[in-house]
Order: structure tokens, then C-alpha cells, then sequence
């Protein structure tokens, strides 16, 4: 027989092969005791035999094996192959340069295994028929599969190395077949069992199609497209939501072509397939057909709200309540809901308020003092049975302890016992909880009234938790509360936020903060700690109650300088310590009050004592002699010293003689004071002023005219003006003669002596007399805030005459005091 197209490529290869042979050199060949494919986990030796003598090495999958694994004879080498799992390469080369070296791959895998559940299916009218079987484990060896069939005589098709299914056609009318798979590779074969069957009992048919869905709240009917030569038909839905099926069968029926699926939920998108069988004892079941959405109509809602309340602490007769409800379930919602009605009727005030709230919202704030309210929920095909709740309730706090258990990172195990209610039998319970300071995110649920444990699911780590379990019973209800309980906790993250420190409080330092975040408390706060570092560097600590946000220190050292921090702790450790605040204490003010206070009650009896005339006159003589350093002497002056060095006394002596004068007497000086009144006196300040006019022909002297020229803001009381001027003195002495020739008796006789007015204080006898004077004269200053002082006498005076016995100073009558 000639070759055939496969044979003659190898051929063409070995041609083409022969001649490279003859050039290249063979030095070794390689052998394997089990030959090249070998079952896995096999032992079995592999042989390298060289030509000539050389260096001989051995590799396995590229690695070299040491000497110690492989045995070395002449021209052999042996390699022990333990427990071969892979396909391996060996190679056995010389190191003699320019030889080639040879090798052998070994091929480890599993015998086939016997095909199983061999199943031939013919779909529809096809004459095609198609089987498939389950092959078993993988060979990792190439594995042919033949599916044999008889009838009047043998068909067999080869099926591609790892195919689990063949086809052939059907011959003639055949209607009775056996078929069997026969699986085989380098290590064995194996043969499934044989299949009988006829062409009606491996009939499936095609899929069939839903043309038509339509719903309404509570059921959907489903049309089919007609199927010819079916009995059975199949019908799955599920909600789109969710995963698992429904599946009712029905018998059809010749005329039958619509099915009614009930016992749906209303306002729910629903999933449809469908499929069909020829019978029920011959033939398959068809695919299913392609899924069919649809969505039932709405329906009044059928729940009540479940609906629960909180009371605010108000000093008023009105009380304010949040009530929370929670949204009905899909089931009990009946469609989509619109939104809330709720009617507040107050019992006390006779008064209706109707509400319409938002489905956005879940709670609601309001004010009543005993109050009924109804809650409903609607949607565009009616109401809810309303809820009815009376507000507040009459509750019984009962102070028994609510035990708590963790059971993970979630959940919290509650049990509590069963004597609760006062009165009555118990209803049911009810366990609310919220996160501290959170009430808004209230949660509550309600058990049966035989139950008294419950687990509080889907807390949040690191968070902490109060709440209550009431036991509702009529109108009344008991509660018990449960604070601080938490599942796992850890350090606080953050500090206190500080925000003040008032050092202006009388006794002490208040020191107030703003609360950890949620996020970051770490859990249930048990305290805070205060650390307090002196001037000094030396710290102290106080501790504060968790539930304060405010802490008053004292004892701190006046006018002194600290610095302040504040950290958090938990049951599991104390977190970060917050920002270093300093701040000055406030000097004590005590010790300058009280001695303001003594100094004012003396200064208030002295000014009390002094309006009595004797003690100011008194009190006055010893600041006469307190401040007499102050007083000028006239005796003192320049004038005085020159004309007592020349005349050599202190008094004033004038020489008279029958003739004149001599140019050598001294010249006669006439003073004069002339003083202004204060209209007069310009705004400026002005100051005494002297003028020596040279003598007229009237005179033989000079004149000396001394004019205060003072304006009445230099008049000012002053605690030397009043009383410091009777202690000066100054005499005026003129000596008028008309003509040159006067006689020595008329210079005599003409001399005059004249004192000038002074502030002085006037004697016993003239007091009373110049006492209105005074008065008048002092009347021209009311401009003076006050010129009379319970301490001193009048600062101006106006009458009187200056004398020596005046203004003389004597200080014996200090003694008499």
C-alpha cells in the first residue's frame, strides 16, 4: 500500500536527518528501566553508556547530580529514580569538548479511569445524537476517548483527548441503540458500561419562551409560546434580590398556555424562567427558557409602626418628648411609602394637632403634658392601622442590675430577672440602647414576655453604651437601667479639648473641656486627669468623674505662674496628654483691703473729731509746728542783716538832727503793698512783683512798692499759706515832709508806722467781729471747691491789721497738749 500523506512527511524527516547524523559524533545513549512514560510515584533506574572514555556527568532537568546519587562503572552510568511525581529530562554529556550529548524524557501520569454516568440526549427532531460521561481524574497523559453504539451494526467516534462528549447520527430508522465509551492512554485503558436506550426516551425538548408576564399585588400570570409533544411544564421565580428559587410544576393541558404563580409579595421585581418535559416517565426536561422581569402592584400597608419615645427634663408643665418609629419592613409596607400622618391630642388642654411628615424622617419632637398620639404610615393605595401610644407613661424606675456578657466585637449578651412589674402581668419587654450622648441614635427592640435575655447585635467597636430594659405592663411600665457596657475597647486617641481656664473664681481655678469625639473616646470614659505643674516644676495630678466637663482647683499660691494639661483614660489605658496651657493665679487682695479699709475708718473719726473747734485748733497747732521749717523769718532776710550790720541792732532807729540828712544816712525806703481783686487779675499766672521808684520831691528816700499781682488760682489752699503768713512780718516806714526845711521835731513827729494786712489768724477779740468779713471775702472765691477746712482755719482773711505780737512765733503752746 502506498505511504499516505503523514507518512510521507516522517519520511521526508528522516531523510533530512540521516545526513546531520553522519556528521555529528555519538558519544553516549541514555535508557530508562520503565521505559519513557511511567506511572507517577514510580522507582526505576535511567542509564547513560558513552562511547569512549571521558569525564561523565549527569543531569536532571538541567541540574547536575552529585557523585554520591548516581553509580559510575567504565563507561555507564546508573541514576536511582525515587518517587518520580513529573514529566523529568535526563541529560548525559562528556566534558571532552565537541561531543554532543544525549538524553531521555520520561513521562509520569495515570492510567485512565472508567467513564461514568454515560448520559445521550437528542434535541428536539434533530437525527443527532449527543453523550456525554464523567472521565475522573486528570492523567496528564494524552488520553483517546471512543464512544462505540450498536444497532444493526457497530458505530464508533473518536472523541479529542480530554472531551467528555462525542455526537454521531442516527442511521436509517434505528430506534433501539447500546453505547458505550471506551478511554485509553500509554498505561491502560478503561470501559464505561454499556447504555440502552430508544430515540423516545432520550428526546429533549427546546426551551421553551414566556411571551407575556402580568401582575397585581399579590400574584402574576405567566403566557407561553405552544409547544407541541410536551405534558410537563416548570415554573421558577425568585425576588431580583435575592437567590434562591421557587419551582411549581404543572401539567398541561392541550388547550392550557397561561399559568397563575400566587402566594407573591406586593411591590416586589420578580424573575421568571420556565421550562418543559415530553412526559412524565420518558424524555428530559428542556433548558430554561430566557429569565422574564416583572413587578407585583402596591397594596395598603398591613403593619403598625413599632414606635418608641424619649423624654426631655423640662422645668415647665409641658413636657417634651421625641418619639422615634422604625420604617415598616417590605413585607408589611404594602409599596412604597409616602410619608407619615401622626395626630397629637393632649388630654389636659382639650387640643388636637395633626402632623404629615416626611419619610425622610423617623422621629419627632413635641411638647404636651399628658398626651395620646396616633402614628400611621401611607402609600398611594391607603394607611397602616394607626399606632396609639399615651404619653408619658406612668414608669417605675426599679433598681436591679442589668448583667451583661460580651460575646464578640459586635454583640453584647443582656440577662435580667424576671421581677420587674409592681403590678400586673408583664405585656412584653422592651431593650433600648444608644451610644452616650447620642440619643438620637436610639435603637429598641421588643421580646415576649417569658423571655429575659437578649443580644444587642451590630454595636460598634471601641464605642460605649447606655440604655434600659422596661417591662410594659397596662399603662405603666418599670425600668431598669445599664450604663457604661461596651465590647472591645482600647486607650483614648485624642485629649480633651480644653477651653477655658477662669482664674477670676473666689475659690479657685475653674478649668472646663469639651468632650473626646466619638470616634476617637476609645470606649466608655472612666475619668479624667488633670496634671498641674508649679513655677517650681513639681506636678500635681486630679482626678475628675468622666460625666464632668469641669473641675474648680484650690489651694493654688497667689500671684503664681502654672502650667496646665489634661488627658482621658479607659479600662484599657489613659490616652495622649492635650496641649501645655499656662496661667497666672490673681494676688491676694485681702491684706491691701483690710488695710484700706483701717485707714479709711481713721481718716473718717479724724474728719468726725475735727469738727470740733477745740480739737482743730489743736490738730492745727501741730501742723504749725510740723511744717514750721518752711516758715521765712523777716529777720532772716537780706535787707534785715544789711541794716543791722550797719546800725548795729535789729531795730530801726532813724537819726534825727537839726540840719538835713547827709548823703551818707541811709535813704529812707517806703513799702507799700498794693493788692488787686481778683476780677481784675488776668487768667495768666502772675507773681509778686517789686519796683523801686527813686524819691520825689515830696520824699527823701526811695518808695519800694510790692505788688502781689496774685490771681485767684495761686490763692489755693495750701497747708502753709494759711497759717505760715502770721509768721512774717514787714514794716513800712515813710517820712513825708513837704518842703527840705522840715524841722528836726516835725521828722519826729511825722514818721509813721505802718504794718500790712496779712492772713493772719485775729485775736480773741476781733474774731468775732471779722467773722463776717471773712465770710464775705471768701464768697468772692466760689469757684473753690471749698475754702473751709475742718482742719484748718479760714485760708483768707480779710480784715484786721497785721502786728508784731501777731506774727510772732511762739511754741509754748504745744506743751499744753
Amino acid at each position: 500500500m502506498p505511504p499516505k500523506g503523514c507518512d510521507w512527511l516522517n519520511l521526508l524527516f528522516l531523510l533530512f536527518l540521516v545526513p546531520r547524523a553522519c556528521e555529528a559524533e555519538k558519544h553516549c545513549t541514555a535508557q530508562s528501566s520503565l521505559g519513557h512514560v511511567v506511572p507517577v510515584g514510580s522507582n526505576f533506574n535511567v542509564s547513560c553508556i558513552f562511547q569512549s572514555t571521558c569525564t561523565q556527568l549527569i543531569f536532571q532537568n538541567g541540574k547536575l547530580k552529585s557523585t554520591t546519587e548516581y553509580q559510575r562503572y567504565s563507561e555507564k552510568l546508573i541514576l536511582s529514580v525515587k518517587n518520580l511525581t513529573a514529566n523529568t529530562t535526563f541529560t548525559c554529556r562528556c566534558e571532552k569538548a565537541g561531543t554532543d550529548p544525549c538524553g531521555i524524557d520520561i513521562g509520569s501520569g495515570y492510567p485512565p479511569d472508567v467513564p461514568r454516568n454515560l448520559t445521550c440526549v437528542r434535541k428536539g427532531e434533530f437525527r443527532n445524537v449527543t453523550c456525554t460521561w464523567i472521565k475522573g481524574r486528570e492523567t496528564n497523559l494524552w488520553t483517546t476517548a471512543q464512544l462505540w453504539s450498536s444497532a444493526s451494526f457497530n458505530i464508533c467516534e473518536e472523541a479529542y483527548s480530554g472531551s467528555v462528549s462525542a455526537t454521531f447520527t442516527i442511521p436509517g430508522n434505528e430506534t433501539l441503540f447500546s453505547v458505550w465509551v471506551r478511554t485509553s492512554n500509554t498505561l491502560g485503558s478503561a470501559t464505561s458500561e454499556v447504555l440502552r436506550f430508544s430515540l423516545s426516551d432520550i428526546v429533549k425538548p427546546a426551551a421553551p419562551k414566556i411571551t407575556e408576564v402580568k401582575c397585581s399585588a399579590r400574584h402574576c400570570v405567566l403566557h407561553l409560546k405552544k409547544a407541541q409533544s410536551v405534558q410537563l411544564v416548570e415554573i421558577r421565580y425568585k425576588e431580583d434580590s435575592k437567590s434562591k428559587w421557587m419551582t411549581p410544576s404543572f401539567n398541561r393541558t392541550h388547550s392550557e398556555s397561561r399559568w397563575r404563580i400566587s402566594s407573591l409579595l406586593p411591590y416586589r421585581l420578580y424573575q421568571f424562567q420556565a421550562r418543559v418535559k415530553p412526559s412524565n416517565r420518558t424524555g428530559f426536561w428542556s433548558e430554561w427558557s430566557k429569565a422574564v422581569h416583572n413587578k407585583t402592584d402596591e397594596e395598603a400597608p398591613a403593619g403598625t409602626l413599632d414606635a418608641w419615645y424619649t423624654e426631655s427634663l423640662s422645668q415647665s408643665r409641658d413636657k417634651t418628648f421625641t418619639l422615634f418609629w422604625k420604617e415598616l419592613s417590605v413585607s408589611k409596607a404594602g409599596g412604597k411609602i409616602l410619608g407619615y400622618r401622626m395626630t397629637i391630642v393632649d388630654l389636659l388642654k382639650k387640643t388636637k394637632v395633626k402632623r404629615q411628615l416626611k419619610t425622610s424622617m423617623n422621629s419627632s419632637r413635641l411638647s404636651c403634658s399628658y398626651c395620646n398620639i396616633s402614628l400611621t404610615a401611607f402609600n398611594s393605595k391607603g394607611h397602616s392601622p394607626p399606632l396609639h401610644l399615651n404619653l408619658p407613661l406612668s414608669t417605675v424606675h426599679i433598681h436591679q442590675p442589668v448583667s451583661h456578657k460580651c460575646s464578640d466585637n459586635h454583640t453584647i449578651a443582656l440577662w435580667w430577672s424576671h421581677d420587674v412589674a409592681p403590678t400586673g402581668p408583664i405585656r412584653e419587654y422592651l431593650v433600648e440602647w444608644y451610644p452616650r450622648g447620642h440619643r438620637e441614635d436610639l435603637q429598641w427592640a421588643r421580646i415576649q414576655p417569658n423571655q429575659s435575655a437578649y443580644n444587642i447585635q451590630g454595636l460598634r467597636p471601641c464605642d460605649c453604651y447606655d440604655g434600659s430594659v422596661v417591662a410594659l405592663y397596662g399603662n405603666g411600665a418599670s425600668r431598669l437601667a445599664f450604663r457604661s457596657i461596651h465590647t472591645w475597647q482600647s486607650a483614648p486617641r485624642k485629649s480633651p479639648a480644653l477651653v477655658d481656664v477662669n482664674v477670676s473664681q473666689s475659690d479657685g481655678v475653674l478649668v472646663s473641656w469639651k468632650e473626646i469625639a466619638r470616634d476617637d473616646r476609645g470606649g466608655c470614659l472612666t475619668k479624667y486627669t488633670i496634671y498641674l505643674e508649679n513655677g517650681e516644676g513639681k506636678t500635681q495630678t486630679y482626678d475628675v468623674n468622666a460625666s464632668q466637663t469641669e473641675f474648680v482647683i484650690r489651694g493654688l499660691d497667689a500671684g503664681a505662674s502654672y502650667k496646665l494639661q489634661i488627658s482621658a483614660w479607659t479600662n484599657a489605658g489613659e490616652g495622649p496628654k492635650g496641649s501645655v496651657r499656662s496661667f497666672f493665679t490673681e494676688p491676694d487682695m485681702t491684706l491691701v483691703i483690710v488695710v484700706g479699709s483701717v485707714i479709711l475708718l481713721v481718716c473718717f473719726l479724724l474728719l468726725c473729731a475735727c469738727q470740733f473747734s477745740s480739737v482743730r485748733q489743736r490738730v492745727s497747732r501741730c501742723c504749725y509746728c510740723l511744717f514750721q521749717d518752711v516758715v521765712l523769718d523777716p529777720a532772716n532776710s537780706t535787707w534785715a542783716k544789711e541794716y543791722k550790720a550797719e546800725k548795729g541792732e535789729a531795730s530801726l532807729q532813724l537819726y534825727l538832727s537839726d540840719s538835713s540828712m547827709s548823703e551818707e544816712e541811709p535813704e529812707t525806703v517806703e513799702v507799700q503793698e498794693v493788692p488787686k481783686l481778683p476780677p481784675e487779675v488776668s487768667d495768666a499766672p502772675s507773681y509778686p512783683t517789686s519796683t523801686l521808684s527813686p524819691p520825689s520831691d515830696d520824699t527823701e528816700g526811695f518808695r519800694v512798692t510790692i505788688q502781689p499781682n496774685l490771681s485767684p488760682e495761686l490763692l489755693t489752699p495750701s497747708p502753709y499759706s494759711a497759717k505760715a503768713a502770721p509768721c512774717t512780718y514787714l514794716k513800712s516806714f515813710s517820712q513825708e515832709s513837704g518842703t527840705s526845711d522840715n524841722t528836726q521835731e516835725s521828722r519826729n513827729t511825722d514818721i509813721t508806722v505802718d504794718y500790712i494786712s496779712s492772713h493772719c489768724v485775729l485775736s480773741d477779740a476781733e474774731e468775732e467781729i471779722d467773722e463776717e468779713d471773712d465770710k464775705d471775702c471768701i464768697n468772692r472765691f466760689g469757684f473753690f471747691p471749698s475754702l473751709q477746712s475742718p482742719f484748718l482755719g479760714p485760708l483768707v482773711n480779710c480784715g484786721g491789721k497785721l502786728t508784731l505780737d501777731t506774727v510772732k512765733i511762739d511754741c509754748s503752746d504745744f506743751l499744753d497738749l
